[in-house]
């Protein structure tokens, strides 16, 4: 899955901000990037906080190494999670936003 790197600088609001730090700490996010027409948030910080919240191998993994995979075609393989069927299972109905 990929998140948006500019909902970590609040571009859309404090919930997508939350759910996204909440998707990255339990391992959901296999990319993160940004849309191409973004020119009003600076980027740069929006990558400082995510370097706060995440290992420097997993920054690497979801900011290139992934990428790289792809461009590769290499298989990227999922992140282990818990066997529930829901996403708001997985996450925690009562912490998303």
């Amino acid at each position: 899955m990929q998140g948006n790197i500019t909902s970590l600088c609040g571009r859309y609001g404090r919930a997508a901000k939350h759910n996204l730090k909440l998707m990255i700490k339990k391992d959901m996010i296999h990319f993160i990037g940004t849309d191409i027409h973004t020119e009003s948030i600076p980027l740069n910080d929006c990558y400082i906080a995510l370097s706060k919240i995440v290992t420097k191998e997993k920054y690497k993994e979801i900011t290139s190494s992934n990428f790289m995979l792809i461009v590769k075609d290499k298989p990227i393989i999922p992140y282990p999670i818990t066997r529930q069927n829901k996403l708001l299972e997985i996450v925690g109905i009562d912490k998303i936003k």
